[in-house]
């Protein structure tokens, strides 16, 4: 007969518990609440509570799973707000819509939930067309507070640039301005690049240049810490501006006097540890080599004409994402991705069992990731750390959301696509010269073609089948909004890791003419085959 124990022994369990979230030891809090809920499996409190502890323990299945039953039983505004967040996070867009529309019905004049609505709205195929009225919902709702909550309203600046509503986003990011009546360098470049993008080349140089001369001034006063991401900045800033070479010197002044094994390689806490080795081992696959890499714009299939060709030379091929289509499909007989990056958890999560199959192998590959791909990872599939520690020889984790690289911080890159981290990342791997294949970047080519022969990839559209004009359009239009900040941020993020690691620079070739990426020489793959053959 099992032991019920008393109500306020229950109580004391809880309270025990409640102490140990609050003190934040996640692990014991949980043993808690599972020793509670094993007597009183019904317990709302400790259930909603060991939900909260599994998200700070980053198992967000199982705290959305939790919550899910409890909210059928207990509907409250907190519990539906932490499962549309693990929704959110884990990039169920769809799911995380119906969770933030229910919130809304509840708190209609929150601001918050209707920009984390747009958020989703604007990554959906279904919902899309709703994301702007959202995100201005939000704007409005903001701007009828005389505080205005700046980090508040920097987010939704951010969605804006991100959905591809750069003039919406410029207007954000000039309402702050005159609100905080300062200029602050990262949001003045975002400013000024949303200008850009919205064909305001002249008040987006303003913007801009303003943005460098706050850096070159407060330089004089700052402390060497400080001097060191002013320098980054104001790097950044010549880069986008057009002075190349002004921007190669402030990296170099940044980097001359550090080794590139000095760098903080293992500093932050999302690298993997030895991190430099890691490189080095990368560094082994490449072998000097010319490197194609390989993606599934329709245009790939210019290389597939010509396999026989390319496969006469030693190539090292390098992916992302849906890199088993191109094994499959493309790549000639006998050949595979050498190098790999994935930095999306929703694609980690859809494509596991081949990408553990692609780790398994005895072949000698590489997996370029990061600690937030991981950590959104189903945890049917396991914990990160059992994953890591089995497959550890062929892992490099890098940091895709916050800055670019810099002694502190050598392998962050600006949340770009994924080939925006792919081409810098390779640039450590010290090859020969890069081909890029199938980088059509939502231009297809088929302008003069009826819309239905349209393909946005080689294997079909959005769901690998073929999609509705509406979704076709949509999706290219992400595309070529990619392909903008990806032509601003990647050459500049290669010359960064190429200066702190004492590298050159490789040659870049673009091997689809009609490309919407602009910052490479475009061939045709017959011109690839010629710049190989001279060798």
């Amino acid at each position: 007969m099992k032991f019920i124990p008393h109500q306020s022994l229950n109580e004391k369990y809880l309270q025990k518990a409640h102490s140990a979230f609050i003190d934040q030891k996640y692990n014991l809090a949980l043993k808690l609440y599972d020793k509670l809920l094993d007597f009183d499996k019904l317990n709302e409190s400790a259930l909603f509570h060991k939900a909260k502890v599994l998200t700070h323990l980053e198992k967000f299945d199982e705290a959305r799973t939790i919550l899910e039953n409890q909210v059928k039983r207990l509907p409250s505004i907190e519990a539906y707000s932490i499962i549309a967040n693990i929704q959110q996070s884990t990039l169920k867009h769809d799911d995380a819509i119906n969770t933030f529309k229910k919130l809304i019905k509840e708190r209609p004049e929150d601001p918050e939930y209707w920009l984390k609505l747009g958020m989703n709205q604007s990554q959906s195929y279904k919902d899309y067309k709703d994301a702007k009225f959202s995100i201005d919902k939000s704007f409005s709702l903001v701007k009828k507070n005389k505080k205005n909550d700046v980090k508040f309203l920097t987010e939704i600046a951010d969605t804006y640039r991100l959905a591809g509503f750069f003039y919406k986003a410029s207007e954000v990011y000039e309402f702050i301005s005159k609100k905080t009546k300062t200029v602050e360098p990262v949001y003045y470049i975002y400013w000024g690049l949303c200008l850009k993008y919205s064909g305001k080349n002249k008040e987006s140089r303003q913007v801009l240049t303003t943005a460098l001369q706050y850096c070159i001034d407060i330089s004089k006063n700052a402390s060497s810490i400080e001097s060191h991401t002013i320098q980054i900045l104001a790097a950044w800033i010549y880069h986008i501006l057009g002075n190349k070479r002004k921007a190669g010197e402030l990296y170099s002044i940044i980097s001359d006097n550090i080794s590139p094994k000095d760098l903080y390689t293992d500093g932050p806490d999302t690298y993997l540890p030895s991190s430099y080795n890691r490189i080095l081992k990368m560094r082994e696959i490449v072998k000097g080599r010319d490197v194609a890499v390989m993606l599934y714009g329709p245009s790939i299939k210019e290389f597939k004409k010509n396999i026989e060709e390319f496969n006469k030379f030693n190539l090292c091929y390098a992916s992302l994402n849906k890199f088993n289509e191109l094994e499959n499909n493309i790549l000639p007989e006998g050949k595979n991705i050498d190098i790999l990056t994935v930095t999306n958890p929703s694609d980690l999560n859809y494509r596991w069992e081949a990408y553990k199959q692609f780790l398994k192998s005895k072949n000698k590959n590489f997996l370029i990731s990061s600690q937030y791909s991981f950590l959104g990872l189903n945890s049917k599939y396991g914990l990160m750390e059992s994953i890591v520690k089995e497959f550890d020889e062929k892992l490099l984790f890098i940091n895709s959301n916050l800055f670019v690289p810099s002694i502190a911080t050598p392998l962050h890159f600006l949340p770009g696509n994924t080939l925006s981290v792919l081409l810098p990342v390779i640039c450590l791997a010290a090859p020969k010269r890069i081909f890029i294949f199938g980088a059509d970047g939502g231009n297809s080519g088929f302008e003069k073609k009826d819309e239905s022969s349209k393909e946005l990839y080689f294997f079909g559209g959005v769901t690998g089948q073929s999609d509705c004009n509406d979704t076709k359009n949509e999706a290219n239009r992400r595309l070529i909004n990619d392909a903008k900040f990806f032509d601003d941020i990647t050459k500049f993020q290669m010359m960064a890791v190429s200066k702190l690691f004492g590298l050159s620079v490789p040659e870049v070739y673009n091997c689809c003419p009609h490309s919407s990426y602009e910052s490479f020489t475009k061939i045709t793959c017959e011109d690839a085959l010629n710049i190989l053959k001279e060798e």
